[in-house]
């Protein structure tokens, strides 16, 4: 009882941060310090560092499940008010506030599994949504936008696979548009069929450099395409 009511303190001192107010980190990394002492095995004095028998099941397993509750609310709401360029710069903004947090006042061990925690919940959670919005910005070309869902989507499994595939029949589908809006010049000048075609490639292998950091499968669908 008494570190389920410790840890529910640390929780509302996070809670109140992750909202915006200012909180002094040094309560929180005090509980944490103490709970990772706590939990030193003085049966095997060769063991190297805290067994974490305190820290892991009292704090960081009600931390991670009080995470995934408190960001699949934010994002779930956050989407319905603002369009989803803008929740990937708070994806973004929030995956580091994480990290940062682990670094100033958590254990070390936990940075793995928060992560993992985070990225599931404001990414692979929303990945139908995401990968709708990539369409999009595929067609409007906003290369920095569409360099900061590849650096979200990266990070979860097979997250980029689909949006292979949608940047290949984009690219194929704007070849073929452009060879159309020049068929009748072209008849004439075969040059300008060409000159079409290269000037397409140029254009998407600029967008695969700048946006996809010449990722070995975004240069594969380019080729492909």
């Amino acid at each position: 009882p008494l570190f389920r009511s410790v840890t529910n303190a640390v929780l509302k001192l996070i809670e109140r941060e992750r909202n915006g107010e200012t909180i002094q980190t040094g309560l929180i990394s005090g509980v944490i310090q103490c709970y990772v002492e706590l939990g030193f095995d003085e049966d095997e004095p060769n063991s190297k560092g805290p067994a974490l028998k305190v820290y892991k099941p009292f704090f960081e397993e009600e931390f991670l499940a009080d995470t995934e509750r408190y960001y699949t609310a934010e994002s779930t709401r956050f989407l319905q008010e603002n369009p989803v360029t803008e929740y990937m710069k708070q994806a973004e903004l929030r995956l580091e506030e994480e990290r940062k947090r682990v670094a100033l006042c958590l254990h070390e061990s936990s940075q793995d599994e928060l992560a993992r925690k985070c990225e599931n919940v404001l990414i692979q959670k929303h990945m139908e949504l995401l990968q709708t919005e990539f369409q999009n910005l595929l067609s409007d070309y906003k290369v920095e936008d569409l360099s900061r869902m590849f650096g979200l989507c990266s990070r979860v499994p097979d997250g980029l696979a689909k949006l292979k595939e949608l940047l290949e029949s984009h690219i194929f589908q704007q070849g073929l548009a452009a060879i159309a809006r020049c068929e009748e010049t072209a008849l004439n000048d075969p040059r300008v069929y060409v000159q079409t075609i290269l000037d397409s490639h140029q254009k998407y292998s600029a967008l695969v450099m700048k946006s996809f950091e010449n990722d070995p499968g975004f240069l594969a669908a380019l080729d492909k395409a």
